[in-house]
């Protein structure tokens, strides 16, 4: 009698390392078919729904980081007075902006009004 082969193709998924914390979390079914699109989108082995969310957050995030992080008033090259004048009407606002949020905020304000030109 003959052994029998081996035909198991699927890949086994190795577990990370460190157990991360769980996040559950319930999507409405538009958002769920737009992450489904994305799936089949992406190069096979196609990744999980929960592994699919987790790659499409992390640019996400990054991306906001290089914001705080872009919006500093040295790298945006502020002097020292145009800051003082940023931390002055920072202060004079209801709610309380950090630096880079009031910067964020003054730049938004300011190409709106360059559109309305």
């Amino acid at each position: 009698m003959s052994k029998s082969i081996d035909v198991n193709t699927k890949t086994q998924k190795r577990r990370p390392d460190q157990t991360g914390t769980l996040v559950g979390t319930r999507f409405q079914p538009e958002m769920l078919a737009r992450i489904d699109e994305w799936i089949v989108r992406v190069p096979p082995p196609y990744p999980s729904r929960p592994e699919a969310v987790r790659r499409l957050i992390g640019p996400m995030l990054d991306y906001y980081r290089q914001l705080d992080v872009g919006l500093d008033p040295q790298i945006v090259g502020l002097d020292a007075s145009e800051k003082h004048s940023i931390e002055q009407w920072r202060k004079s606002l209801p709610d309380e902006l950090s630096l880079p949020e009031a910067i964020r905020h003054l730049i938004k304000e300011g190409l709106k009004h360059e559109r309305g030109k």
